[in-house]
């Protein structure tokens, strides 16, 4: 029969063989030394001995040192976030991967890893039912109603999760905006009144550099054009960046980055797939009467980045290096700036947009061969070629070992254009991403039934 250390470590590592078990004469000395080597006697110590021992064998449920790296629980803070491309080698030694448990007679919350910046906060929560009825009320209950939080200066926050049904167990994945402190709180909502578990954070260092300089902006959901923007600051960690900037109400735009690593190669916004923010703004005023709008946001990287290969923020032709030393210009000709090409929905309600490919073909540069007697295209960009065809959700891509691709919708022509489902295919293959935006404001208060349509795909290559 195994032991509760062996179950503990089966739940949280799942395939990995046998529990590693503490070397007791080292847990000794180590709890001797933390305890200024007083008697073992003394009820105090036995008590915080005991305490000290739990806190190791929940370790242990977790975390194992292979080859003198710690070995994460499957389900972690980076396999739910950071999903494009290659982490940084050092990421897993960013994360808090030490788990922290609560239970009552019904269920066991274990919060199994965490891992945060100055403005955003990630963490993995495992819940376990201990009996039918216990199992039964969670998969009865609405995700949304799960868990509630404490988390310092949280403005908003996102979850998603698995359930296995079989043992009533639920693996669940938070993001949250916050304002950086040692500890966030959690609560699983169907347990007893009043039971929170605090977990420990330990936020990973950031770079903020002083821009203070204008340019153009690209569009938003409101303001599909774009208009001036002034970026004041941008602080980066390995997990995002966070833009403090001004822009006027009347033709809002949103800073254009990108990022210059030191092997000379420049990466856009676009390339990054980090489009899509979290913040918040409002009049640049203490009394709210101006009209420059003050908007703070956070962008979130797709991998875990190494910024010590990361040389600088391009803004507007402008390096600043985050070794601090003086701005630099650079070269940025043959970037193509985003740009704006029109919303379709003759897809129907199969897909909710479309997009014009020759039209984004156009924007970016890319080549196109359009055989309109075959009904098919064949575009290309950034070295890889996509195929679509009339009549047919498959796209064929030219990548070995890609299998074709189906579509929600297959493609429609109509008037010299060709409207393809915006699916995460055309972002994943070419490295761009599309924001649908509306025109302006007044696109919005104009709208009969009080519900807008997008107008607008902002492109950021």
């Amino acid at each position: 029969m195994k032991n509760r250390l062996q179950e503990l470590w089966d739940k949280v590592t799942p395939d990995s063989g046998p529990c590693p078990q503490p070397d007791v004469k080292k847990v000794r000395r180590r709890v001797d030394k933390a305890l200024d080597g007083r008697p073992r006697a003394m009820p105090r110590r036995v008590l915080r001995l005991a305490i000290v021992a739990a806190a190791a064998v929940l370790l242990l449920t977790s975390t194992a040192l292979a080859g003198g790296e710690l070995i994460p629980p499957e389900f972690n803070v980076l396999s739910g976030n950071f999903l494009r491309g290659e982490n940084a080698a050092n990421a897993i030694a960013m994360m808090t991967i030490t788990p922290v448990s609560v239970s009552d007679d019904n269920y066991t919350m274990t919060v199994t890893s965490s891992l945060a910046d100055g403005n955003e906060l990630y963490f993995t929560v495992l819940i376990e039912s201990k009996n039918d009825e216990a199992r039964e009320r969670l998969e009865r209950t609405e995700f949304r109603d799960l868990l509630s939080y404490r988390i310092p200066g949280s403005s908003s926050h996102s979850s998603s999760g698995e359930i296995a049904p079989e043992n009533g167990v639920w693996h669940i994945d938070v993001s949250a905006s916050w304002r950086p402190g040692k500890s966030a709180s959690v609560r699983l909502n169907t347990m007893d009144e009043g039971i929170w578990l605090e977990f420990p954070v330990k936020p990973v260092r950031s770079i903020t550099l002083k821009v203070n300089a204008g340019g153009q902006g690209m569009g938003d959901t409101g303001h599909a054009a774009g208009g001036p923007v002034t970026l004041k600051t941008v602080e980066i960690s390995p997990l995002s960046f966070h833009v403090d900037y001004t822009t006027p109400y009347s033709d809002q735009g949103v800073p254009v980055l990108y990022f210059l690593y030191k092997d000379g190669a420049i990466k856009s916004m676009g390339q990054l797939h980090s489009v899509h923010p979290s913040g918040h703004g409002g009049p640049d005023s203490l009394f709210g009467s101006s009209e420059t709008y003050r908007g703070q946001s956070t962008y979130s990287f797709p991998s875990v980045q190494d910024l010590s290969l990361m040389e600088a923020v391009i803004f507007e032709g402008t390096a600043y290096p985050l070794d601090g030393s003086e701005p630099y210009e650079v070269d940025m000709t043959g970037f193509v700036q985003p740009f704006t090409v029109p919303v379709g929905n003759l897809l129907g309600d199969s897909a909710d947009f479309s997009v014009p490919l020759f039209a984004l073909c156009d924007g970016l540069g890319a080549s196109y061969e359009w055989d309109e007697a075959a009904g098919t295209v064949s575009a290309a960009y950034r070295g890889r070629t996509l195929t679509f065809a009339l009549d047919s959700k498959l796209v064929q891509r030219d990548v070995e070992g890609w299998e074709p691709w189906e579509m929600y919708a297959a493609p429609v022509y109509q008037d010299g254009e060709l409207w393809v489902d915006a699916s995460v295919l055309i972002r994943s293959a070419w490295d761009i991403e599309l924001t649908s935006a509306i025109d302006s404001w007044e696109t919005r208060q104009t709208a009969e039934d009080g519900l807008v349509s997008f107008t607008s795909w902002v492109v950021i290559p």
